[in-house]
């Protein structure tokens, strides 16, 4: 009879060393199929990069080089999701402009810098794409979006742009260490770190991103983007307590829309026009924007007659709160095509909310801080229907230079202090709180917003264009 194969050890220390053969065998089969093809047509000139699960995972090497298989078109948005794994400096991406190819470096130099190498022969830190501070927080996934236009270069991490370059390509150039194969070719770089990219994707400059440059809100709608992670750092840096989980959705009614308020004139013809304008990201998950114009009309005696200001600031969006030019505003959309960029959102049943913050400067000079202030109204009877009640004042106040901030929870009354009698207008209602000062907020029969007084006397809102 045929011998019997021997039984395989059960002793511990056997099948530990059998495991360690077994992970030993592994790794060199994969450095055998990664050491030149990372996957189908990526070229891995420098370093072993490994695919795992839906990642490519780069080598902790000083340089590491990896070759993409797309020669991208003339002008191209290029995307990608990215995580740090281990190290704390470079992630670049070799992206071709017109004949030459440059880095979109990102947390250079320990991560201290980010910018374009080279420009002018200049390195990341000393040219004048350069933008200082720090960008990738460990294991979390963060959204890189870079877009190359003929005399253009745009670089979006998350809601951030850390790149906005416009000027002649011939003055972009590549270190020789970053040298790949195909001087066409679009690639990707680390230095002494390791990190996983997923998700990445190539197309063309469409007509929405270019109307966005150009200021056209007739380009097709696009929802605002949104990341779990993202929003969870948005909570998290505010260290929101009250915001219900289930807020309205503002966003996709906002991004690619304008906004107008035409203010009164006077016998002189002096008044002030408002305008807002959310521009199209120029990428699908590309940063949003918002932009303030005031139109001051002086004297028509006056040889100056009008006065422009405008104002561009960085855009984030969570549900029904706006951020932009470090503060946060609760906004609203009514169902009239109206925008409120500050006001008291229905949130349930007799529930209403309320995010707002403001800067503050001491009296004594020193740095200046911001206060950000939550308030859930929880009514027992409702304000509009009723002259008088009962409710609970939730509220949050803290600085956001302290760790945590005062947390009060009110049972207390409201009074209906003023109303015309139509429905049109507002039900003035006065709120008591723990000071001696009570708050004053006008809501509107029908309406799924409210203004606080504060906000009230600027206006009820601005108008879609």
């Amino acid at each position: 009879p045929a011998a019997k194969p021997p039984a395989e050890s059960t002793d511990p220390g056997a099948l530990a060393a059998r495991i360690r053969q077994l992970e030993v065998r592994v790794a060199r089969l994969e450095r055998r199929c990664t050491e030149d093809l990372a996957a189908p047509g990526m070229l891995a000139v420098r370093g072993v990069w490994r695919i795992d699960g839906g990642h490519i995972v780069s080598p902790d090497d000083p340089v590491a080089l990896l070759q993409l298989p797309r020669n991208p078109p003339e002008e191209y948005i290029l995307s990608m999701r990215v995580r740090r794994i281990s190290g704390i400096n470079t992630f670049a991406i070799g992206i071709p402009v017109g004949a030459r190819q440059v880095l979109v470096a990102l947390d250079a130099h320990a991560s201290t810098v980010s910018g374009l190498e080279r420009l002018d022969g200049r390195f990341v830190h000393e040219n004048e794409a350069t933008k200082r501070g720090s960008l990738f927080v460990p294991e979390m996934e963060s959204t890189v979006t870079v877009t190359v236009r003929k005399d253009r270069i745009t670089c979006a991490f998350d809601d951030v742009t850390v790149v906005d370059y416009r000027g002649d390509p011939e003055r972009l150039s590549l270190p020789e260490t970053f040298a790949v194969p195909d001087s066409r070719a679009l690639f990707l770089a680390t230095l002494g770190s390791r990190y996983a990219v997923s998700d990445m994707a190539l197309s063309p400059v469409t007509r929405s991103a270019a109307a966005a440059d150009q200021g056209d809100t007739t380009a097709p709608q696009i929802k605002a983007p949104r990341s779990a992670a993202r929003l969870a750092q948005f909570r998290a840096r505010w260290k929101l307590q009250l915001l219900p989980e289930v807020v309205p959705e503002i966003g996709p009614l906002l991004v690619g829309t304008a906004w107008e308020q035409r203010g009164r004139r006077d016998i002189l013809g002096r008044g002030t026009d408002q305008f807002i304008r959310f521009p199209f990201p120029s990428a699908k998950h590309g940063p949003l924007e918002i932009l303030f114009k005031t139109v001051v009309h002086h004297s028509a005696n006056t040889h100056i007659r009008t006065t422009d200001t405008t104002k561009t600031y960085p855009l984030a969006i969570d549900g029904t709160i706006l951020e932009y030019n470090g503060l946060i505003h609760t906004a609203f959309v009514s169902k009239e095509k109206k925008f409120i960029p500050d006001a008291v959102i229905r949130v349930g049943d007799r529930k209403w909310y309320t995010a707002s913050s403001r800067s503050l400067v001491p009296a004594e000079g020193g740095a200046e801080s911001i206060e950000m202030t939550e308030r859930l109204f929880e009514f027992d009877d409702d304000p509009v229907k009723q002259r008088n009640g009962r409710l609970t004042l939730h509220q949050h106040v803290r600085k956001m230079d302290e760790p945590a901030g005062e947390i009060t929870h009110t049972p207390t009354n409201f009074a209906l202090f003023r109303h015309s009698g139509d429905d049109s207008q507002p039900y003035e209602v006065q709120i008591g709180t723990p000071s001696s000062r009570s708050v004053t907020v006008f809501f509107y029969a029908g309406q799924d917003y409210a203004l606080m007084e504060e906000y009230h006397r600027h206006g009820t809102g601005i108008y879609e264009k």
